[in-house]
């Protein structure tokens, strides 16, 4: 027979609020959080872009490296 959990429980405790526990929690992170700048990079003088073609087979090797950071793996020519 399984018995009760709370038995012999304290019942003078206050009971938790945990709406009251939310809102201090959501006040705190809040005030410790810093809104992150927008950088915008503008370049000055004339700037130019293009595409210069070029087919797949004339790729010979292939060669990966992972980045410490993200994990992200990126091919370079």
């Amino acid at each position: 027979m399984q018995g009760n959990l709370l038995a012999g429980v304290d019942d003078g405790q206050p009971k938790l609020d945990l709406s009251a526990v939310v809102a201090k929690t959501t006040e705190i992170v809040a005030q410790q959080t810093i809104d992150i700048p927008r950088i915008a990079v503008v370049p000055t003088g004339e700037v130019t872009t293009g595409f210069h073609p070029f087919k797949s087979e004339s790729i010979t090797q292939f060669s990966t490296r992972t980045t410490r950071n993200c994990g992200a793996r990126t091919t370079y020519q």
